[in-house]
């Protein structure tokens, strides 16, 4: 159980991959294809998503789409 930072907050989680990681947060599939999801301050592909491992220690980013300004 990798302990990073997500979003600014401390977190321990159970997933070991960034696409774990969207499902244990229940993200709903159909914001999936509007994400961006950075590990240690790089963007990741989405099609890398579910070979990118998490570590302890990691800094992850998940930015959602909202609407309004």
């Amino acid at each position: 159980m990798p302990a990073i930072t997500l979003n600014g907050e401390a977190r321990t989680l159970q997933a070991t991959t960034l696409h774990g990681l969207l499902a244990e947060e229940a993200i709903p599939p159909e914001y999936l294809p509007a994400l961006a999801v950075a590990r240690n301050g790089r963007v990741i592909p989405r099609a890398n998503w579910a070979d990118t491992p998490i570590h302890a220690g990691d800094t992850i980013e998940i930015v959602k789409p909202f609407v309004g300004g």
